[in-house]
């Protein structure tokens, strides 16, 4: 079984710029593949989607990236499970996001080898 790492933003509504890296930027210590990303916030009920994506290398994790469509929901998205290389730099972009929206939190699970 290999080692877990996880990778954790929160991003307060006055941090979101909305398109670029946003928070903190991870430098990844050895190879890591991808094993679940997890975003929730609380958005207003007339929001038209949260749209998040996580960067390796300024490249997209996911094959589909992850949507919250309303109140309190988590979306998953479509992991693409590509190998993270280590040495990799590892961002969050904000790609859509209302300014009624509450606090982001996204969650990346890691999983290396020993």
């Amino acid at each position: 079984m290999g080692s877990k790492r996880y990778l954790t933003w929160l991003v307060r509504p006055e941090d979101v710029k909305s398109g670029v890296n946003v928070g903190a930027e991870y430098v990844m210590d050895m190879d890591y593949t991808p094993v679940s990303a997890t975003v929730r916030s609380k958005l207003p009920s007339n929001f038209n989607n949260l749209i998040v994506d996580v960067n390796d290398d300024g490249v997209s994790i996911f094959s589909n990236r992850p949507n919250i469509p309303r109140l309190y929901q988590t979306d998953e998205g479509h992991l693409l499970k590509t190998p993270i290389r280590e040495g990799s730099i590892i961002t969050l972009d904000i790609d859509q996001y209302d300014s009624e929206a509450g606090d982001i939190t996204v969650e990346l699970l890691l999983e290396g080898e020993d």
